[in-house]
């Protein structure tokens, strides 16, 4: 199912809630410290879709950046945008993949292994 503007604010409704639990609270900390240039608003939705992420950026910026092309098919998360209802898609290092033009990132594969190809 696509994400819709109004699905997408109930489930960060949903998730605050969720945070106010220490547990929840904690573990999106440690997600929020692999996340930390998004804006608040962003890192809760995206905590809420993917908390397993390691790296989360717009695949124009993993190209730019990193010289990673996101992997064909592969699904971003998707956050509002400012206070408009477009939607932006953040993708996972482990949604990019490496070519010849790669660089390394500062701190190597983000904390974690990630596939090649």
């Amino acid at each position: 199912m696509a994400a819709t503007y109004d699905s997408l604010r109930a489930l960060s409704r949903q998730t605050m809630k969720k945070l106010l639990d220490v547990q929840e609270w904690r573990k999106f900390l440690a997600f929020a410290s692999r996340s930390f240039k998004l804006p608040f608003p962003a890192q809760v939705l995206a905590y809420a879709q993917r908390p397993d992420a390691a790296a989360l950026m717009k695949s124009s910026d993993w190209e730019a950046v990193y010289g990673r092309p996101v992997k064909k098919g592969c699904h971003g998360v998707p956050v509002p945008e400012g206070r408009g209802k477009k939607l932006v898609y953040y993708y996972d290092i482990a949604d990019t993949r490496e070519t010849d033009e790669s660089r390394p990132s500062r701190s190597g594969t983000f904390g974690r292994k990630i596939k090649r190809g």
